[in-house]
C-alpha cells in the first residue's frame, strides 16, 4: 500500500493567549464546515507553514506567534515545530522531534544540504535527487511540489489539477506523478542532468571554435595545408642562411663585430615599434568600444529612471482592468502574494511605494498590482559606468604611455641608423656587407617562423575544439541512447498503470452518476484526465461544477489506487478545500462525492486520511464521527476572536 502520512494535530501558539489552540485529528475522515472567514483554510495555511513551504497569508495569522504539527510518517510519529519572525516572515529553521531525537532543518538550502523538505521526503521514500528542466537550468523536485498531489485549494478545485494550466509546472507536475507511482526509473533524471551539463558544455565548445573561426576568417589568415608548406619552407631557409652565416663568419676575419650588433639592435627597435604601434592601435579600438558602451548604459540609466517615475506615479492607482485590454481583472485572478496583472511573485521591497500601496491595500483586502522597483538596478547600471569611466582614463594613461614610448623608439632607431652608417664607412672589408645582409635574411625568417607558428596554434585549437565537440555530442548519443532505452522500459509501466487508472476513473465518475460522460480516460502522456475525448477544462458542458467533479474525482481515483497497490509512493492522504464549490450542497453529485469519500475512509480506516473544509454538508448526508462546524463563535483558531459580519 502506499506510504502512510497522517496529521494527527496542529497546535497553534497566539498571543490572544497562554495556552495554545490544538486542533486533533484523530479520524479518518474529517469534514470542517462553516461560512467564509471563519478560519478553516487558515489553519492549513499554518499547516503549510509548519512543513517549511510557502503559504497564504491572513489578517489572523499576524496574531499567531508559532505552530507546532504532530504528524504520522510511515510507522515514525514526527512533531515539526516552526516560529514567526513577524506577522508575515517565519523563521528559516524548522524544529523536528523524532522519538528522543531533537534537530534542526532549514527551510531552504543553497548548498546542497539537508531541508526539512528533503527531509519529509526521505521519510517518505520519495527520491530527493531527482530533476526537471527549468528555463535553463534544472530544479529539483520538493516536497512543496509533492505537497501539490496532497492538497487541492479553494482556488484550484475547480479549475485545474496541480496547477496544470501553468507552462511552467506542467514538466514538474508529470515527474512527480511519474515518481509517486514509481512509473520512472531514477537513472533517468540523473541521465537528463549528464545531458543537459553536456549540451552546455557542447554549446560553449561550439562558440568558442564559431569565435576562433570568425578571427580567422577577418584576419584573413591562410589555409592550413598552405600554412603548413610555408612553415616548412621557412624551416628550411632558416637552416640554410644559419650555415651561409656561419660560413661568412668564418671567412670574415673581422674582429669587432660592433656593425653586426648594432644591426641586430636596430631591427629589434623597429620590431618593438612595430608591436607598440599595434598595441596603440587596439587600446584606441578599445577607448572608443567603451565609450560606446558608456553611453548605452546612459541612455538605459535614463529610461529605467523614466521607468522608475512613472511606477512612483502609478503605485497608489489600483487596476481593476487590464491596461492594455480593458478587461475587468476579477480579485481571485492570482495568489496572495503574487501580481494580478502580470501573475509574477511581489517584490520584497517593503519601502517601495508599491509595497506601500499593497499594505494600504491588504487593510482593504485587495492584492498589489505593482511590479518590481528598479532602483537597484539603476545603480548596478551606474556602477557599471563608473567602471567604465575608471577603465576610459586608465585607457587614457594608457595611450600617452604607449605614444611616449614610440617617440622614445624613434629616436633609438634614428640614432642606431646614424651610428651603423658612421661605421659602415670605415669597414672596407667587402664581405662584411654580405654578413650583414645574411644576418637580416636570418632574422627576419625567424620573426616569420615565429608568426606563422603562432597562426599554427590558432589551428591546432579549432582541431582541438572540433575533438571535444565530436566527443560531446558521441556522449550525448549515447546517453539519449541510454536513455530512451530506459523510458521505453518505463512506458510498459506507464501504459499498464495509466490504463487501471483509467478504467478506475471511468468507473468512479458512473457510481458518481456524473451526467453527459460517455467516455472518461487518464491520458499518457500528461497524465490528465479526459471527458468524450477533451482534456476535462475543455469539457464545456456543466462549467465550473462539472470540472469540480473531474478534479476530485481525479484525486479520490489516484488515492483508491494508490491505497490497493504496494510498494507506491503516492502518500495516504488527501486535503480538499470546497469540494462543493460550484455545485451547491443541495446538488446531487455532491452527496454522492461524500459519500465517495466515507466510503473510502471506511474501507481502509487509519490507512487513511482525508480532510475536507466546506461551506456546509451536502443535503442527505449524515454528518461523520469527525465532523465540526466552524463558525464566529468557534472559529478555526479558537484562540483568536472574530468579528460577526454585519
Amino acid at each position: 500500500m502506499s506510504t502512510r502520512f497522517r496529521v494527527n494535530a496542529i497546535e497553534i501558539h497566539t498571543d490572544a493567549s497562554d495556552s495554545p489552540d490544538i486542533r486533533r485529528f484523530p479520524h479518518p475522515l474529517t469534514v470542517l464546515t462553516g461560512p467564509t472567514g471563519t478560519g478553516k483554510s487558515t489553519v492549513f495555511e499554518l499547516l503549510r507553514f509548519a512543513l517549511g513551504m510557502r503559504h497564504q497569508t491572513t489578517t489572523v495569522m499576524s496574531r499567531v506567534s508559532s505552530v507546532t504539527v504532530n504528524l504520522t510518517v510511515g510507522n515514525d510519529e514526527v512533531s515539526l515545530s516552526r516560529r514567526f519572525r513577524s506577522p508575515t516572515e517565519g523563521e528559516k529553521t524548522v524544529t523536528v522531534r523524532r522519538g528522543q531525537q531533537t534537530d534542526t532543518y532549514p527551510v531552504e538550502s543553497e548548498d546542497g544540504s539537508a531541508t526539512i523538505g528533503s527531509k519529509l521526503m526521505e521519510w517518505l521514500e520519495i527520491p530527493t535527487d531527482v530533476t526537471v528542466p527549468h528555463s535553463d537550468k534544472r530544479i529539483r523536485i520538493t516536497f512543496e511540489h509533492v505537497w501539490s498531489f496532497l492538497h487541492t485549494s479553494q482556488f484550484e478545485i475547480d479549475r485545474s489539477i496541480a496547477r496544470h494550466d501553468s507552462p511552467s509546472n506542467e514538466t514538474r507536475r508529470r515527474r512527480v506523478f511519474e515518481l509517486l507511482f514509481k512509473l520512472i526509473n531514477p537513472e533517468r533524471s540523473r541521465l537528463e542532468d549528464r545531458i543537459k551539463k553536456t549540451e552546455k558544455a557542447l554549446k560553449q565548445a561550439k562558440e568558442r571554435h564559431g569565435a576562433t573561426t570568425d578571427v580567422m576568417r577577418r584576419a584573413q589568415l591562410r589555409s592550413h595545408e598552405k600554412l603548413q608548406h610555408d612553415l616548412a619552407q621557412k624551416a628550411r631557409r632558416k637552416r640554410e642562411l644559419t650555415r651561409e652565416l656561419d660560413q661568412l663568419r668564418a671567412q670574415t676575419a673581422v674582429t669587432d663585430d660592433r656593425v653586426i650588433a648594432l644591426r641586430r639592435l636596430l631591427a629589434d627597435v623597429r620590431r618593438r615599434h612595430r608591436q607598440a604601434r599595434e598595441a596603440l592601435e587596439a587600446l584606441q579600438l578599445a577607448q572608443d568600444n567603451r565609450r560606446a558602451r558608456r553611453e548605452q548604459l546612459q541612455n538605459v540609466i535614463y529610461q529605467l529612471a523614466r521607468e522608475q517615475d512613472a511606477g512612483h506615479r502609478l503605485a497608489d492607482i489600483e487596476f481593476v482592468r487590464c491596461p492594455r485590454c480593458a478587461q475587468h481583472l476579477p480579485e481571485e485572478r492570482a495568489d496572495a502574494g503574487t501580481c494580478p496583472l502580470c501573475l509574477q511573485p511581489e517584490p520584497d521591497d517593503s519601502d517601495s511605494p508599491r509595497s506601500r500601496a499593497h499594505r494600504r491595500n491588504s487593510d482593504h483586502g485587495n492584492s498589489s498590482l505593482f511590479s518590481d522597483n528598479p532602483t537597484a538596478q539603476i545603480h548596478q547600471l551606474e556602477q557599471q559606468t563608473y567602471e567604465l569611466h575608471t577603465l576610459l582614463q586608465q585607457g587614457k594613461q594608457e595611450e600617452e604611455l604607449l605614444e611616449s614610448h614610440l617617440r622614445e623608439l624613434e629616436l633609438e632607431a634614428a640614432r642606431l641608423s646614424t651610428e651603423i652608417d658612421d661605421l659602415s664607412r670605415s669597414i672596407t672589408n667587402p664581405r662584411v656587407d654580405a654578413l650583414v645582409l645574411t644576418t637580416q635574411k636570418l632574422a627576419q625568417v625567424t620573426e616569420q617562423l615565429r608568426n606563422d607558428e603562432a597562426e599554427m596554434k590558432l589551428w591546432q585549437e579549432i582541431e582541438e575544439l572540433k575533438r571535444a565537440e565530436q566527443e560531446q555530442k558521441e556522449t550525448i548519443d549515447s546517453l539519449e541512447s541510454r536513455l530512451k532505452s530506459l523510458e521505453e522500459e518505463d512506458w510498459d509501466s506507464v501504459d499498464t498503470t495509466v490504463h487501471k487508472l483509467s478504467e478506475r476513473y471511468a468507473a468512479l465518475l458512473g457510481d458518481i452518476g456524473a451526467p453527459n460522460v460517455e467516455q472518461a480516460y487518464i491520458n499518457t502522456k500528461n497524465y490528465l484526465p479526459y471527458i468524450n475525448g477533451k482534456k476535462f477544462d475543455q469539457f464545456s458542458i456543466g462549467g465550473s461544477g462539472m470540472r469540480t467533479i473531474f478534479i476530485v474525482a481525479y484525486w479520490l481515483t489516484l488515492l483508491e489506487f494508490s491505497l490497493e497497490h504496494s510498494n507506491l509512493r503516492f502518500p495516504a492522504f488527501l486535503l480538499l478545500d470546497s469540494p462543493q464549490k460550484s455545485l451547491g450542497p443541495h446538488d446531487r453529485l455532491s452527496r454522492k462525492l461524500y459519500e465517495r469519500l466515507a466510503g473510502i475512509t471506511d474501507s481502509y480506516g487509519d490507512r487513511v486520511q482525508i480532510i475536507v473544509l466546506d461551506s456546509e454538508l451536502p443535503e442527505g448526508f449524515a454528518a461523520p464521527p469527525g465532523y465540526e462546524r466552524i463558525d464566529y463563535d468557534n472559529p478555526g483558531i479558537r484562540g483568536i476572536p472574530l468579528h460577526h459580519p454585519e
